[in-house]
């Protein structure tokens, strides 16, 4: 179960509110990689780039907590959609993890600018997909279809 967000409706609520806020944090390391690239540094860029890690860790974690689960039990896809997610969020760990090295290294940030915005690129899309494939209501629903039921 996806406790404490018992319904789909919960879920994809939960969801959709952190999207929101990424949302902003992206727009955030957008614009400071863009001031990067553009003059070479930017101080905001790594506080921005540190915050987004942070919260796109947490929010990963929490849909493998609530969305996987919840496709899981309740979409005929489920598994396959669930792998999806989880096959997706490997990857962006692994992208973290080559962003975090390169800004714990001797970094140009001019470097470090154009793996931000292509991230940013990549996590806004992968957002978007989620939305219209994963939270739309005809696929995360709390109505379960009970293979033999027969009326009444």
């Amino acid at each position: 179960m996806c406790a404490p967000y018992a319904t789909a409706d919960q879920v994809r609520a939960a969801i959709q509110t952190q999207h929101g806020g990424l949302r902003v944090i992206l727009k955030d390391v957008a614009d400071a990689a863009a001031r990067a690239r553009a003059a070479g540094y930017d101080r905001s860029l790594l506080p921005a780039l540190e915050r987004l890690l942070h919260d796109l860790a947490n929010h990963m974690s929490f849909e493998e907590l609530t969305l996987v689960p919840a496709l899981r039990e309740r979409d005929p896809l489920g598994t396959d959609r669930g792998g999806a997610i989880l096959e997706e969020h490997r990857r962006q760990r692994a992208e973290l993890e080559a962003m975090t090295r390169l800004a714990a290294g001797g970094y140009h940030q001019r470097d470090l600018a154009t793996a931000a915005q292509s991230f940013v690129t990549d996590v806004l899309l992968d957002m978007a997909h989620e939305e219209r494939s994963y939270l739309c209501e005809d696929v995360l629903h709390d109505d379960l279809i009970v293979a033999g039921q027969s009326g009444g």
